[in-house]
């Protein structure tokens, strides 16, 4: 699946291709690589709710 990652602290944006059994924290992981931040600067969220790290993204909800 393909999911739109955003940086609400600069408005930046990237797609990433992960699968639904990915974690949250895969996609922390991501996002801080990409953006060369420590890990730690990140969570997910989806709409208002925070996701926690251990969730995969099919339990958080997320799709296409």
């Amino acid at each position: 699946m393909r999911i739109k990652i955003v940086n609400t602290l600069d408005g930046g944006e990237i797609t990433a291709e992960m699968e639904p059994g990915d974690s949250a924290g895969d996609v922390i992981v991501f996002a801080a690589q990409y953006w060369k931040k420590d890990r730690s600067a990140f969570i997910m969220r989806v709409g208002n709710r925070l996701i926690p790290e251990s969730a995969t993204l099919s339990e958080a909800g997320v799709t296409d």
